[in-house]
């Protein structure tokens, strides 16, 4: 979607240490499109409120409500 709608690459992919993310699937898929894959450090809740913040920014930027 990133791609589609803002014609731009996607760099880096930042996620947590969950399976769904960290596995050698996906590793190969990111190698093969050339993304960076950062986790974030284990037991750090503090990442958390960086994360959300620039979610925020995405959503005030694209005009959802604020709702969401």
């Amino acid at each position: 979607m990133i791609q589609t709608q803002f014609m731009l690459p996607i760099k880096v992919f930042r996620s947590d240490n969950g399976g769904e993310f960290v596995n050698s699937a996906l590793s190969q898929f990111f190698h093969t499109k050339g993304v960076l894959h950062e986790t974030t450090c284990p037991q750090t809740p503090q990442q958390n409120g960086q994360i959300l913040a620039a979610a925020r920014a995405l959503l005030l930027g694209a005009s959802v409500p604020k709702r969401f």
